[in-house]
């Protein structure tokens, strides 16, 4: 499996609740496009916890994609970038909203 966790903050007038909403959007027109395998929770940081020792970063919120293989991801990032497709409308939404993200991929070490 391959995963992409986006690390993000929310811009002034933004909620969280409307954020949500907007994400399950996205994660439902992904999941009907076959486009990912599922997502994890969206999370919130706990930044004051002696297990949080990044100093660098200060996002809040966070959420995990999960993917089949590389040729899904590859597919999804494509579809976003063509926007075009059912997909694009939620994606936009989200990402309009926030602020300072971050991405990083990885793969499972079988």
């Amino acid at each position: 499996m391959y995963h992409m966790l986006s690390w993000f903050d929310l811009k002034d007038g933004h909620t969280i609740d409307q954020f949500k909403r907007d994400y399950d959007q996205l994660v439902m027109r992904l999941l009907d496009q076959d486009l990912l395998v599922s997502t994890g929770p969206l999370g919130l940081r706990e930044p004051e916890s002696n297990l949080d020792t990044d100093e660098e970063r200060k996002q809040r919120y966070f959420s995990i994609m999960s993917f089949r293989d590389r040729e899904q991801s590859e597919a999804a990032y494509d579809e976003i970038l063509r926007n075009i497709g059912p997909a694009i409308e939620p994606h936009n939404k989200v990402m309009s909203a926030v602020k300072e993200p971050i991405f990083l991929f990885w793969r499972d070490l079988d």
